[in-house]
């Protein structure tokens, strides 16, 4: 039993529920719906933050959540092992006390892939993602925990992917790789 007298299967669906759905909408219909529990959205609110905490503990503590494991790195068409990694942004509006206007912050995704060859086309089976309201300094520190993981400096090649946003740019250029490429043509490009 956790702290809040659930169980530790109930306390997951909480934490889950208040993080997906916020923790009034988890508290009076989708728990309610999903599983027939009853809590109030303070409660929903308390387990949902303890096992952010908790989870916050953890990333300091750099446990791992999967087990280290090389991954088996696709060739290109040179027939080089390639990896991938890719990283975006999005603005994530915030709301302050008693429904004040707050400043906005930002949510990163980074994710560490091995796509397919093009003629075994599919799904992607090895795929490994951060995300969340971190700066980019701790993101970057979780992405190359992750990539260590599973081989990354194994790969012959190390692509990065992004938009092209300056701050990202830097941030793939502080953490490496060794090509990049770009999602932009100028007009010399396409002519040739």
């Amino acid at each position: 039993m956790g702290q809040r007298h659930l169980t530790v299967a109930a306390e997951e669906l909480v934490a889950l529920a208040g993080v997906l759905s916020g923790f009034e909408e988890a508290a009076h219909k989708t728990l309610r719906k999903l599983a027939g529990v009853r809590l109030s959205e303070s409660t929903v609110q308390r387990t949902t933050e303890d096992a952010g905490e908790r989870l916050a503990g953890m990333l300091q503590k750099r446990i791992h959540f999967q087990k280290p494991a090389a991954w088996d790195w696709h060739q290109d068409a040179q027939g080089r092992s390639c990896a991938y990694v890719s990283i975006d942004a999005t603005g994530v509006r915030q709301q302050g006390p008693g429904g004040s206007a707050a400043e906005g912050r930002m949510a990163y995704v980074g994710m560490l892939y091995n796509p397919p060859p093009r003629e075994k086309q599919g799904n992607i089976q090895d795929r490994r993602y951060v995300a969340g309201l971190y700066d980019l300094t701790d993101l970057g520190r979780q992405l190359h925990q992750e990539a260590m993981d599973v081989g990354w400096t194994q790969a012959e090649v190390q692509i990065a992917l992004s938009d092209g946003a300056v701050c990202l740019e830097k941030f793939l250029a502080t953490y490496g790789s060794s090509e990049k490429i770009c999602n932009t043509t100028t007009e010399e490009d396409a002519a040739n």
